[in-house]
């Protein structure tokens, strides 16, 4: 990756799928009309994210083991230490990008094709994990690498989550617990 600041020290590996930058990219796509790329990306974050819990960084393969190493023996791009590989950010938890997928997917829905009742199955296992944490401290969008902490922004974003997935199951007219979730984003 490039430095944040030329000679600093704060330089990340970002050559992984994230969640949070692929739902941006997704949202693009489909607003400049590339309808079978937000497909495949839907496809796609069904085929990884079914497996086990969603993940916040996936090698294009899919694969998460994203440990991160320094590479002591390089300079980096115009002597930018340290050079890294992995990404320290994937043991992190940071509950936006659950915001950041649902509002890219309810746009899906609204405007494009609706979406599968195996994605719907994949959205309520994503919106369980959002009731059970939202009130927690989390390491945020902006990674901080140490403590977690109560951001404004993780909270908005489980709003947008809860808002997104009670508005695509009331489309689609999937079951689901709609008072109790109701209550959850109220």
């Amino acid at each position: 990756g490039l430095p944040e600041e030329i000679g600093g020290d704060r330089n990340w590996d970002y050559r992984y799928t994230w969640i949070r930058d692929a739902a941006f990219t997704m949202f693009a796509f489909l607003k400049l009309g590339f309808l079978n790329e937000g497909k495949a990306f839907l496809h796609w974050i069904i085929k990884h994210a079914s497996r086990k819990d969603l993940h916040l960084i996936y090698k294009v393969d899919g694969k998460t083991d994203l440990t991160e190493k320094e590479l002591k023996h390089l300079s980096g791009y115009k002597n930018s230490r340290p050079v890294r590989i992995g990404n320290y950010a994937n043991d992190q938890y940071q509950l936006d990008m659950y915001g950041d997928l649902l509002d890219t997917i309810y746009i899906y829905n609204k405007f494009y094709q609706p979406i599968t009742h195996e994605l719907w199955e994949l959205i309520v296992k994503e919106v369980e994990v959002v009731i059970r944490d939202w009130e927690k401290p989390d390491h945020g969008i902006w990674e901080i690498r140490k403590a977690k902490k109560e951001l404004l922004h993780s909270r908005l974003m489980c709003w947008v989550a809860m808002d997104r997935a009670i508005k695509i199951g009331i489309d689609r007219s999937f079951p689901f617990p709609i008072a109790a979730w109701e209550q959850v984003r109220d």
